[in-house]
Formats: structure tokens, sequence, C-alpha cells
């Protein structure tokens, strides 16, 4: 039975919470693959871009050396006075007429620029006027250089001699804008980012149909577990109650009974009784996960200041037993909207639970503040404490921890599990904080009533 109550938990709520979660983590796995795919696909078709640039640059360069030849004859023979009389035009056409190279790529456009410099690094023509004043002449092979805050990138090529392969001969420095190259990468980089965003948006939607569709069956199931606990925990006390009645009357004829039985009967009495109350606590939890949310007139306003004076009277018998000191703060005219039995469960299961868990000796306070828009009920004890790790358990249904079952062998583990279901049922919430050795502190925030805001 214990691994069918473990799912009954689920409840509407929670469904959703784990809906939402699916969902979520849903998206984070698409968002981070869309991103990786994206930052690739980037990476690849941007290096693809720049190295196709640099190719061309590579190129041009190239194509412009064929004529450093004939650029430095004609500047050494007539053109000695002056650089900017030196016409590239005139140059072209002598070399096409010598069949040396074509005007292909030797022209610069207004992005361009392109120079010819003989070996001392002097300037011998220039076509364009882009220049980013980078000079840095190589020995024996080409570099580059991309200033991005002007957006030029630069290549210079030393130039050596077809005749003698290793006299150098001069240099070739080519120069272009990089905006349109940005101004491509940029376009590529929205829109991966819009095609990303478009494919998440729809991928948001099939996911949150798939969810619905998954948790569909799995919901209905969990339905049907809780009916059957509350069916079965319904049917199962009526034979309990027929055993705990005829055991009583068995008992109340002790001399009737053989010697050799009576503690047989005994034992099966104690484990009715417990039965009985582990099926009545499930019968509870049941009727609290199909009906959640209380009907507005079901509930009344209940004042909790007087609901624990009597509770502590009650309970006083219980610690003078094993010597702990009851110690109460408690303030006037705090009223809480709710079930009155629901409400005495969740406090008198927290308030035996620190009782139990407190040895002799010890001391258990009960404190009650107002913390707008709620009410703030303490019980502090110095019990044996939780260990840190089994803190986020002990709500959870049938659980008990290590030192819990050392030190108390008898109960069933649904006794927080009631509190912490009754306390969100009227829209509160349950704390926790405890040392191994030292105590516990349960914090229950509930909300105020109207009744008790009227007062005050």
């Amino acid at each position: 039975m214990a691994w069918v109550i473990d799912l009954i938990p689920i409840s509407k709520g929670k469904f959703q919470d784990l809906k939402a979660k699916l969902i979520l983590s849903y998206l984070s796995v698409m968002i981070t693959i869309f991103s990786l795919s994206g930052l690739v696909v980037y990476q690849i078709i941007a290096h693809h871009l720049y190295k196709q640039f640099e190719e061309h640059m590579a190129r041009w360069a190239e194509n412009a050396s064929k004529i450093l030849d004939l650029v430095k004859h004609e500047h050494k023979e007539y053109y000695q006075e002056t650089v900017s009389s030196l016409t590239l035009t005139d140059l072209i056409n002598k070399a096409e007429s010598k069949n040396q190279v074509t005007s292909k790529n030797l022209f610069a456009e207004k992005n361009q620029s392109i120079q010819w410099f003989n070996e001392k690094h002097q300037l011998l023509i220039q076509e364009g006027n882009l220049s980013n004043n980078w000079l840095t002449f190589p020995t024996n092979k080409q570099t580059q250089n991309y200033d991005k805050e002007k957006h030029l990138f630069s290549l210079i090529l030393p130039v050596y001699s077809n005749n003698k392969p290793n006299t150098l001969i001069g240099y070739i420095k080519v120069t272009e804008s990089t905006l349109t190259l940005e101004k491509n990468l940029k376009l590529l980089q929205w829109s991966l980012i819009f095609t990303g965003i478009f494919t998440l948006a729809l991928s948001t939607i099939g996911g949150i149909f798939l969810t619905q569709k998954s948790l569909k069956p799995i919901k209905a199931s969990f339905e049907e577990l809780k009916q059957f606990t509350a069916d079965a925990s319904h049917e199962l006390r009526t034979p309990l109650t027929v055993i705990s009645t005829s055991t009583d009357v068995i008992l109340s004829h002790p001399e009737k009974i053989d010697a050799l039985d009576l503690n047989k009967i005994k034992a099966i009495t104690s484990a009715t009784k417990q039965m009985t109350i582990l099926v009545s606590d499930l019968l509870l939890l049941a009727r609290m996960d199909n009906h959640e949310k209380k009907q507005e007139k079901e509930l009344i306003n209940i004042p909790i200041d007087e609901m624990w004076e009597d509770l502590l009277d009650f309970t006083q018998i219980k610690a003078e037993e094993k010597k702990i000191t009851l110690e109460s703060h408690l303030i006037n005219h705090v009223f809480v909207k709710g079930n009155i039995s629901h409400l005495q469960r969740l406090f008198s299961n927290i308030l035996n639970n620190a009782i139990q868990y407190t040895d002799e000796g010890g001391k258990v306070i009960v404190t009650i503040e107002k913390n707008y828009p709620n009410v703030l009920i303490k019980i502090k004890d110095t019990g044996i404490g939780i260990k840190e790790t089994e803190l986020k358990h002990i709500f959870q249904r049938f659980w008990r921890g290590e030192e819990g079952r050392n030190h108390r062998r008898e109960g069933s583990g649904l006794g927080l599990a009631i509190a912490e279901k009754i306390t969100l049922n009227y829209g509160g919430k349950i704390t926790v904080s405890s040392e191994l050795g030292k105590g516990s502190l349960f914090s229950i925030y509930l909300p105020l009533s109207f009744c008790d805001e009227a007062k005050n």
C-alpha cells in the first residue's frame, strides 16, 4: 500500500507545478540546443566569409604585383619629381600592351585602396585613399592587419623578381573596408536570432501540447489511485471497528481467557488501534486531496489563540509525564478562517511531534506572532533534532528519519504530511529548521482573517 500512497500527494496544484517544470525543462533544453546550434552555424559561416575575404585580398595583391616591375621602371624613367603625376591608367595600358596583366582587379573602388612600394619601402603609386597607417613590411611572406575601429583590413605582400627568385623588388599593400562584410555578418546574426525565436515559439506551443497530452493518462491514473485510497480507507474502517469492538468485549472478561491467549488478544487490540489511526489518517488525506480548496461557506473565523490555550491545557498532562516544560507566548484576538477540526489536527500534530521527540527535562515553546498578512505560529523544542540531509523529506508521507525511528517505534509517518496538507489547503505554508541534538523549530504561516484586521 505504501507505494500507492507515495503517488497520491501529486494533487491538482502539484500537477500544474509538474507541468510547468516539464515545459521549462523542455524549453531550457531547446534554448540550449538552438543557442549552441546558432553559435556554431554563425562561427562556421563567419569563418568562411572571412577566409573568402582574405583570399580575395591575396588574389588582388598578387595581380597587382605583376606590374610592380613596370611601376618601378616608369617611376625611375619619367616620374622621379613627383609620385602623384604617375597615373595607374597609363601603367596598366602599357602592361596590357605587353600582355603582362589585365586591368581586372587593379582599379580600386571607393571602399578600397592599393599601393605599390619599392624594396626600400618608398611609395611609388597609390590607387584609392583608404589607409589604416599600418606599414609593417614582411620579409618572407604576406602579413595582414584588421583595424576594428576603422573597419579596415590590410594585406602587404612582398614581391620577388621573376628572374632572381630570392631578390626582393618591392611590396604591394591592399586595403579594403570591412563594413559590407560586417553588415552581412550582422544580418546573419539577426537572422539566426529571429529564426531561433520563431522556432522556439513553435517549439513552446508544441511542448505545451505534448506535455498536456502526456500528462492526461498520468493524471487519470493518479485520480484513480486517490479514489482507490479513499474507498479502501473507508471500507477498512468497518472491519477494523468490528475487530476492535470484539477484542474490547473479550478483554472485558479476562477471567474467561486462557492466560496464554491474553497477550495475543492484547497484541491484536494494539495493532487494530494502530491500523484504525492509520486508516483514519489516510482517509483524511484522501479527502483533502480530492477537495483541496474548501468552499467559502464551509469555513468560519476561528480564534487560534483560544484554540492553542485549550490544546496546551490538554497536552500539559502528557508533557508532565515526560517532565517537559511547556512554555507559551500567545497574543489575543488572532483569527484564521478555516475548519476547526483541521486546524486542531494541524496544531496538535506539530505539538505532539515536538513532545514525542523531546527527552525528559526538555522544553517546548509555542509562540504566536502577527506577520501581516499572516499569523506566524512557532513551535520550538529542545529535542533530538533532524539531520540537515533529512529536512527535505520530513513532510513526505510514510517517511521517518533514522533518529526518529530509533527514538519512537510507533507511528505511521503521516502526522507531518497531514500538517503540511492542511496548511497548504488554507493558503499558508509550513517550514522547519533543525539542528541534530539541539532541537527543531516549526513555523506555520496562515492568512489572517478579515475579522482580525477589523479589530486592528
